[in-house]
C-alpha cells in the first residue's frame, strides 16, 4: 500500500505528505516538561494527519467501535507497500468498550498478564500507580488472503508517562504487527 491508499482506506481526506520536523529547541523545551512520548504527541497533533516513506500517522480523525464511536489516534508502518503494523490508541477509559470488540472479531484465546505499573505526568510531577492488563493472542492472526502471520496485543495502559492529547492523559493500544510473510 501507499501512503495515500492507506489514508483513503482510513478515510482521511487531508494530510501532509513529508511534513517539516518541529525544531529542535522546541522540542528539547516539550521533552524536558512532558517527557519523550508526549512530547512527540504534541508535535504528532500540531502536524495533524501525515505520512512520510515509512509511516503514517493519523493522530486525530478517525474512530472506531459499534454504536457509539470512540476516537483513536492510529500509526501504521509499512516497508516496500507491505503494512508491517498497525497501532491504535485510545482513552483508557474506553477499555472495557474496546475489548469486547476485540475478543468479538479476534476470539477469547488471549494470554492475559497483570502488572503494577507508575505512570508519572511529567508536567505535575506526580506518578500514580495501576494495574495493568498486557493481552497477547495465543495464536495471533492469518491474513487469509496472503496467508500472512501477525501478533495481535492489547493493554490497557500503554507507557510510564501520561499524555498530553485530547485522547486523554492515559491511553490504552491495540497493535497488529507482521511475523511472517508468507513466501
Amino acid at each position: 500500500m501507499s501512503p495515500s491508499e492507506v489514508m483513503s482506506v482510513l478515510g482521511v481526506k487531508d494530510w501532509k505528505m513529508n511534513p517539516p520536523v518541529h525544531t529542535y529547541t522546541e522540542t528539547v523545551a516539550n521533552m524536558e516538561k512532558y517527557g519523550l512520548i508526549p512530547s512527540s504527541e504534541m508535535d504528532d497533533w500540531k502536524t495533524g494527519p501525515y505520512c512520510n516513506k515509512d509511516t503514517c500517522m493519523i493522530p486525530y480523525g478517525v474512530s472506531v467501535g459499534n454504536g457509539d464511536m470512540i476516537p483513536v489516534s492510529v500509526f501504521v508502518a509499512f516497508s516496500n507497500g507491505l503494512i508491517t503494523e498497525v497501532s491504535v490508541h485510545y482513552n483508557e477509559l474506553e477499555w472495557d468498550t474496546v475489548l469486547p470488540i476485540l475478543k468479538n472479531k479476534y476470539g477469547d484465546l488471549w494470554n492475559s498478564d497483570n502488572q503494577d505499573l507508575v505512570i508519572t505526568d511529567m508536567k505535575n510531577k506526580t506518578h500514580d500507580q495501576v494495574n495493568r492488563i498486557l493481552l497477547n493472542h495465543k495464536t495471533g492472526g492469518i491474513n487469509q488472503k496472503t496467508s500472512d502471520k501477525c501478533q495481535i496485543s492489547a493493554t490497557n495502559y500503554d507507557i510510564i508517562e501520561t499524555h498530553n492529547t485530547a485522547l486523554g492523559m492515559y491511553q490504552s493500544i491495540f497493535t497488529i504487527s507482521l511475523v511472517s510473510k508468507n513466501f
